[in-house]
């Protein structure tokens, strides 16, 4: 998703007063089809990748040499003219597409940009069975029904289109995965209009809980539970690991249960997506808006007995595309401050200090469903006009609604 930002500068009381007005006009998606390129087509592409993970570590190194030698950073612009440069004088990359060859410096540049401002760590040497992607970023690639999709230097392939192109291609990536080859195309297409939170319906608004064993607890009681698909197929990895620790480096079978537990990786992170795509559909199927609670994931993962439940889990994930879901289809994602949604009570509407007895709380938590009072979201008094009425919750402090939240460890995509 993207927004775009438009800065205008007003006069009020003899001062220069600058706002940012978000104009919400345009977002951002991206469509995945699988290709399927001819050996020869796909020898192209391999020795592409391969081509370009080499210049990409030179490019590192002489970003290094120069911010060591003469306390400098490279600019975006000196970047690109040093990987068109590096492709002037290698023959062979001069088969890979111009534009191809200048985002090699933009994913150099971008690295090393995050670093600095704190969001990943010092950029690694790229190995080549790690540098799986490369991208066309306005030209040198064509989509037709007859022909397929041709790419620049590689030819036309054989595409399966499952589902419609919408919106303006603004750029392609081709995508090795451990089971074939995939285009990705990002489109930019209008945003449809979102109706205010003020004339929704409280009927049209949910708040759900995540969690490990439940997946999501919703406010009027209902439950999804989470299959744990990394728990179901983990002694399958465990046996394929097992067996490739005891391979030769570099041998040929090495590879092979390489590529295996690879495919079998993939398939545990595609049963999850599936999973989560088909529940945030369901829910903004069913209802306008939805509350989630804005989780310090990368904290939370340094408990150790939890960490492979959280990570399995992927809370951030769902977190991401329940908001993007909702910006597709004019609807809202809400997150709020998570501080105390678990303990306070929703009788006397106060702590464990409160004059409920803890025990008599804790029985309630444990009847069954049909007994248990129906409560509102946690956080919807955040925006709703009304006060809460007997059994309703209501947030204490810091509920006000925020953008995705941040701080969760996990890369933009």
């Amino acid at each position: 998703m993207a927004t775009t930002t438009r800065t205008t500068t007003c006069v009020r009381n003899g001062r220069l007063n600058y706002e940012s007005t978000l104009l919400l006009t345009k977002m951002l998606s991206a469509f995945k089809y699988r290709l399927y390129p001819r050996p020869e087509q796909e020898k192209r592409l391999d020795r592409s990748l391969l081509l370009l993970c080499d210049l990409y570590n030179d490019l590192k190194a002489e970003e290094m040499r120069r911010y060591r030698e003469e306390h400098k950073s490279t600019s975006l612009t000196r970047f690109r003219r040093l990987a068109l440069g590096a492709r002037r004088l290698n023959k062979e990359l001069q088969t890979v597409y111009s534009q191809t060859v200048q985002n090699v410096g933009d994913r150099v540049h971008r690295s090393f940009r995050n670093f600095f401002e704190g969001r990943a760590r010092f950029p690694g040497w790229k190995k080549p069975h790690k540098y799986n992607s490369l991208t066309y970023r306005q030209s040198g690639f064509k989509l037709t029904p007859e022909k397929g999709l041709y790419l620049s230097g590689i030819g036309y392939v054989r595409i399966f289109v499952h589902r419609p192109l919408l919106g303006k291609v603004k750029r392609l990536t081709v995508k090795r995965e451990a089971d074939g080859w995939y285009a990705a195309f990002i489109t930019e297409r209008e945003r449809p209009l979102r109706k205010p939170l003020s004339e929704i319906s409280t009927a049209r608004v949910r708040g759900a809980d995540v969690g490990l064993n439940d997946f999501a607890t919703f406010d009027d009681a209902s439950k999804v539970r989470y299959p744990q698909f990394l728990r179901l197929s983990e002694d399958k990895i465990k046996r394929l690991q097992r067996h490739l620790s005891r391979k030769a480096k570099g041998s040929r079978r090495r590879r092979g249960l390489g590529r295996r537990l690879a495919r079998l990786h993939l398939h545990v992170k595609r049963q999850r997506e599936d999973f989560q795509n088909k529940l945030v559909h369901r829910i903004f199927t069913e209802n306008d808006v939805l509350v989630l609670e804005k989780l310090n994931v990368s904290g939370m993962l340094r408990n150790h007995s939890l960490a492979k439940s959280i990570s399995d889990a992927s809370w951030t994930s769902f977190a991401r595309k329940a908001a993007f879901k909702a910006d597709s289809l004019g609807k809202h994602t809400l997150f709020v401050d998570p501080w105390g949604t678990t303990q306070i009570c929703h009788r006397c509407l106060l702590g464990p200090q409160g004059p409920c007895d803890a025990r008599a709380r804790l029985s309630l938590l444990r009847r069954d469903d049909a007994e248990r009072p129906q409560l509102l979201p946690p956080h919807q008094m955040a925006w709703h006009p009304e006060p809460p009425a007997h059994g309703q919750w209501v947030v204490t402090r810091g509920a006000g609604a925020s953008a995705l939240p941040k701080g969760d460890g996990k890369p933009e995509l």
